[in-house]
C-alpha cells in the first residue's frame, strides 16, 4: 500500500481534527471541575461568612444580656442597699446580728430592731457581700442562700415575720446556706 498524499492529507486532518476535539473535551471537563470547585470554594466561604456572622450576633445578644443582668443585679443591689433601716442604738428591742460566710469570712456585727423584718437580714447580707463599685455579687447570693442558726439549729426562711417574731434576741451568729446550683 501506497498512500496517495491526498489521502494521507486528509487522514492527517481527520486525526488531528480528533486530537483537537479530544483536548477541547478534555479542556471543557477541566473547566468544568475548576468551575464547580470555585462554587464549591464560593459556598463554603459564604457558609463560613453566616455562621461567624450568626455567632457574632449570638455573642452580641448574650453580652446584651449580661449587660441587662448586670445593670438589674445592681440596681436591685442599690434598692435594697437604700432600703436598710438605720442600724438603731444598743438598748432594749435590738438584736445583735453576727454573719458567717460560705468562705469563713464573717460580716461585720450589724444591730437590727426586733420589729426590722426578717427580709431586712438577708438585704444586710446581701448588700454586704456585694462589691460597692458595682461588681459582681458572689455566686451564693445571686444563686440565693438561707439564714441558719446553729443553736438551735433554724432556718429563718420567713422573710415577712420580725426578728422579734422569729424569736431572735441579744446577739444571735447567723451562717449563710447557699442554695444549691
Amino acid at each position: 500500500g501506497l498512500t496517495t498524499a491526498p489521502a494521507q492529507a486528509s487522514r492527517d486532518t481527520i486525526e488531528a481534527r480528533r486530537l483537537r476535539a479530544e483536548q477541547d473535551r478534555a479542556y471543557e471537563a477541566s473547566a468544568e471541575e475548576d468551575r464547580m470547585k470555585e462554587e464549591s470554594r464560593r459556598a463554603a466561604e459564604e457558609a463560613e461568612r453566616k455562621a461567624e456572622d450568626k455567632a457574632l450576633r449570638e455573642a452580641e445578644e448574650a453580652s446584651a444580656r449580661d449587660a441587662a443582668e448586670r445593670k438589674r443585679a445592681e440596681e436591685e443591689t442599690a434598692l435594697k442597699r437604700r432600703s436598710l433601716p438605720p442600724e438603731p442604738p444598743q438598748g432594749e428591742g435590738v438584736v445583735t446580728v453576727l454573719v458567717r460566710l460560705p468562705d469563713g469570712g464573717r460580716l461585720a456585727p450589724r444591730r437590727f430592731s426586733a420589729s426590722d423584718k426578717v427580709q431586712v437580714l438577708y438585704d444586710y447580707v446581701h448588700v454586704s457581700a456585694t462589691p460597692e463599685g458595682g461588681g459582681p455579687a458572689p455566686a451564693w447570693v445571686r444563686q440565693g442562700f438561707d439564714l441558719v442558726s446553729n443553736m438551735p439549729v433554724r432556718a429563718y426562711r420567713d422573710k415577712g415575720v420580725s426578728v422579734g417574731e422569729a424569736e431572735m434576741s441579744g446577739q444571735v451568729m447567723l451562717m449563710v446556706q447557699a442554695h444549691a446550683a
